[in-house]
């Protein structure tokens, strides 16, 4: 209990009387002043003395003074110990041998003494926090796991300020890894209460890692794309880093940068992707011998990549109608890149002019077939006989680029009929088609397949209901049946025009060389007709596997999701002829990239054409998502995509300890930084809090008959004096 003794003046509260008695004790102590002059001696120090008592009193009876008592007592204030659980804690500490959480636990065991001093004289409280602070009791610290998927200190401690009445101190244990950008509003941080920082770390990390990749998310095929990022090295006094850059099955390039130690360096990296679609990329560094952090050694990222232009080759076996029709549609397409190789003469063909006398080109079989055809996104052949030009073996590269996405078109003629549509060479299983059984000619009409009506290629035919005949038609014994037939003749129902999946690619069979006969209106008479343009704009577009065209396609709001956070997958599946799969057995499975662990995986009867799927991944790191389509034992379609999880806002992209933060915060606040390494038995924590307890208790001085009494006895003893002392 504390006592506490205030003078009040509860009369000169009013203005008035406080001018009044002001303007009296100041002409009386001027008229007394004037008054003593004429006294010597001990007369005038009893006149003078006796007239300041006067004025005391009467100060005491105008200003109504009292005495008060204030009762006061010390009260406990609050103390609050903040326990860092973020995924950086996990991390190596000062301590050999243990995490940093764990280095946290073992000093307030061993610290005893100094959690009990607070006990005794504060109120003692216990937070857990990672991005938000959560009250748990001194039992519940051993069973604290390093999960949180960030740091926000700021957020922490205003949060445990908020839940305290009192709050005069923080002792805060955590590595200073803030994600939230703390350590840029540092400047203009205050706070109320003293912290006390307790850091885990040695000061003796060593770590070279990756960090701040920037990547637009888009770029264009064939294109040359830059990418950066940083990358950081501790604890080597200087080093050379190869850093990679991998597609999903190859190594693109390999740089090698100089470090020294403390230097953060940004590298820039440029590499031109070929695949259109979504492409996992991931940049790697080696684990080198001591480093401490090896989780920050890659960074995977997710491109989109778009096609700007499309590059088509067009080999063409003769000059002809069809193909002076096609070659316009192609050479006048903005978006289309053209390669166009025409054979005018055969080795067999006999001319009489000295060949050197010709300026024809020998056919550039290596450079097409062995070279070149990965660079393509589609491969035309019209009416094209690739025996005598092409060896056997470089065709099994035209069955290879259909595997790996391209899109591949074969049309019909007198020398497709030759070669049998290649049927029997190394290329016959990526041809939709049967043997070629005879070349027909004659009066055709085309119609769409009844139930293929809703396939890209067959659009034309609702736009268009009435088409100009064709005159020629390669008849086949048969399709094969990963394929369909997409148009036939009203005639002898001959397919025309053959489409279907093979592998990761697209094949179109037109079994004639007259198509181009739908650029002509029905009606005859010179008119025009844009059936045969839309025909081939919309082939091309299903051929270079545009994702809209696609049978099964898997399709998500973004690639990176949080850990953690829920995934929404919107899928649609169609069957080969675009029509609605209904009670078809369909399985999606999601496959870590690196380690091959499946992270989830869903099976069930397909009810729609477009369905959800939805799930949650915790582990940080790259992964495929695979969709099959199946039919009884055989996966009949499928689709991939990619997804990144990762923690929130790179908790472990650079997780050294940050004592610099944790010492200026410590600083700003008045509190103190330590080690977890020290012994600490007490720390100085200044009570800045306290609260009444008690009622005030007043004794008023001036009402008291003494007091009135004592005044006019001092008056007429005053003035008795001054008549005797002859004064006036």
């Amino acid at each position: 209990m504390e006592f506490f003794y205030k003078i009040s003046f509860d009369g000169f509260e009013s203005p008035l009387r406080l001018i009044l008695t002001s303007i009296f004790v100041f002409l009386y102590i001027i008229f007394s002043y004037r008054g003593v002059r004429p006294l010597k001696g001990s007369k005038r120090v009893i006149i003078s003395v006796m007239r300041t008592i006067i004025i005391i009193f009467v100060i005491l009876i105008s200003g109504e003074v009292s005495i008060k008592r204030l009762i006061y007592a010390k009260e406990k204030t609050d103390v609050a110990v903040l326990i860092d659980t973020s995924k950086s804690m996990s991390m190596k500490s000062g301590e050999p041998a243990i995490t940093r959480l764990d280095a946290v636990k073992k000093f307030l065991k061993d610290n005893h003494e100094l959690i009990d001093n607070i006990k005794n004289n504060h109120n003692l409280a216990f937070y857990s926090f990672d991005r938000d602070a959560k009250k748990i009791s001194e039992g519940e610290i051993d069973a604290l796991r390093p999960s949180g998927d960030g740091t926000d200190i700021g957020k922490a401690v205003d949060m445990v300020l908020q839940k305290s009445g009192s709050l005069s101190a923080v002792l805060l244990f955590s590595d200073g890894v803030d994600t939230e950008g703390f350590e840029r509003i540092l400047a203009d941080f205050k706070f109320p209460a003293s912290i006390f920082a307790f850091s885990p770390g040695s000061g003796a990390e060593r770590d070279i890692g990756l960090k701040n990749l920037s990547s637009s998310g888009f770029a264009l095929n064939r294109e040359k794309y830059e990418l950066s990022f940083e990358i950081t090295m501790k604890g080597w006094k200087e080093i050379e880093v190869p850093v990679t850059l991998k597609g999903e099955n190859s190594v693109i390039k390999t740089e090698r940068v100089n470090l020294k130690d403390g230097e953060t360096k940004g590298v820039r990296m440029e590499f031109t992707p070929l695949r259109v679609g979504k492409q996992l990329f991931t940049i790697e560094i080696p684990v080198f011998t001591g480093d401490d952090y090896p989780q920050n050694n890659r960074i995977s990222f997710i491109l989109n990549v778009l096609r700007d232009r499309l590059r088509l080759l067009l080999l063409s076996g003769k000059p002809h109608w069809d193909l002076r029709f096609l070659r316009q549609i192609l050479k006048t397409s903005p978006w289309v890149d053209l390669v166009n190789f025409n054979i005018l003469r055969t080795p067999f063909d006999l001319v009489n002019i000295p060949e050197i006398e010709l300026s024809l080109i020998p056919f550039p079989a290596d450079e097409i077939f062995r070279e070149g055809l990965d660079s393509f996104d589609v491969f035309i052949m019209q009416n094209f006989d690739p025996a005598q030009f092409v060896p056997p073996s470089y065709l099994r590269n035209v069955s290879d680029f259909v595997k790996k996405g391209g899109g591949l078109a074969v049309i019909g003629g007198t020398l497709s009929s030759r070669a049998n549509f290649y049927l029997s060479s190394e290329m016959g299983e990526a041809v939709p088609l049967q043997a070629l059984s005879s070349d027909l000619s004659g009066r055709y009409h085309l119609r769409p397949s009844p139930d293929a009506m809703n396939h890209p290629l067959n659009r034309f035919f609702k736009k268009y209901k009435r088409l100009p005949p064709i005159d020629f038609v390669n008849a086949v014994e048969g399709v094969k049946s990963w394929a369909t037939v997409l148009a036939e003749t009203e005639e002898g129902h001959l397919p025309v025009i053959v489409a279907g999946n093979f592998g990761k690619g697209k094949v179109l069979a037109v079994l004639t060389n007259s198509l181009w006969q739908l650029a002509f209106s029905p009606e005859g008479r010179g008119t025009t007709s844009d059936a045969y343009v839309d025909f081939w704009l919309s082939a091309l577009r299903w051929l270079s596997g545009e994702p809209d065209e696609s049978n099964v396609l898997i399709e998500s709001a973004k690639d990176t999701f949080d850990s953690g956070e829920e995934v929404r997958l919107n899928v649609r599946v169609l069957n080969k002829k675009y029509m609605p799969i209904r009670d078809n057995p369909l399985s999606i499975k999601v496959l870590n990239v690196e380690d091959g662990e499946i992270a989830y995986r869903k099976e069930w009867k397909g009810k729609g054409p477009e369905e959800v799927v939805e799930f949650s991944i915790d582990k940080e790191g790259a992964y495929n998502v695979t969709m099959e389509v199946h039919e009884g034992d055989k996966v009949i379609d499928r689709a991939e995509s990619k997804l990144i999880v990762k923690s929130r806002r790179g908790e472990m992209e650079s997780p050294f300890t940050n004592d610099e933060l944790l010492k200026e915060l410590a600083q700003r606040t008045g509190g103190k930084f330590f080690k977890l390494t020290e012994r600490v038995k007490d720390i100085d924590i200044k009570s800045k809090n306290r609260i009444l307890t008690g009622t005030e208790k007043k004794r008023p001085l001036w009402n008291s008959p003494y007091i009135y009494l004592t005044t006019i006895i001092l008056f007429s003893l005053e003035w008795h004096l001054r008549r005797r002392w002859g004064l006036r």
